[in-house]
This record gives structure tokens, sequence and C-alpha cells, in this order.
């Protein structure tokens, strides 16, 4: 199955989503470090990684919905499972 939305032949949707995965990994590092230090900078850095990782978590999303009505074969488990995939990610969001 090839990728709708693709950079140079790798698909965009899983390059993507490590970057969401990373900003929320920072932010829950640095609300720890806000906690042990109280400092107000560790506090507005988590503040400003989740935000980071929303928007990327939605850019992510629009890729893979691209590649979910592009390139998902209709009436597959494929297509279920991504379907489910989407739904759990998106409310989890």
């Amino acid at each position: 199955m090839k990728s709708a939305a693709s950079f140079r032949g790798h698909p965009a949707h899983v390059i993507l989503v490590d970057f969401p995965i990373a900003f929320w990994i920072g932010s829950f590092l640095a609300d720890l470090a806000y906690l042990w230090r109280g400092d107000s900078f560790l506090f507005d850095m988590a503040w400003y990684l989740m935000g980071a990782g929303i928007a990327f978590a939605v850019v992510a999303a629009v890729a893979g919905i691209v590649d979910y009505f592009g390139s998902v074969p209709p009436h597959s488990e494929a297509r279920s499972t991504a379907l489910l995939h989407g739904l759990l990610n998106g409310g989890a969001t």
C-alpha cells in the first residue's frame, strides 16, 4: 500500500507522528523538572511544548486522513483498524 501523502517516497503521516510524541514527552519532563525546581521557565516550557504537540498532532492527523481516504482499500480490515486508530488518537489528543 503506497501512501497518498508522501515526501520523497516516505509516508508523511509516519514521519510527522514523531513530533507530537517528542513534544509531549518533553512537556512531561519539563513538568517534572518544574515540580522539582519550581522555576517558572520550566512551567512555561511545558506549556509551549504541550501546544506544539497538539499543533503537530493536527498536522499528522491531516496526513493520516489523506492516507485513510487515498490509500487504504475500502471494505478491508485495514480500513476498520485505521478508523479505530484515528478515533482513539483524536480522542486522546
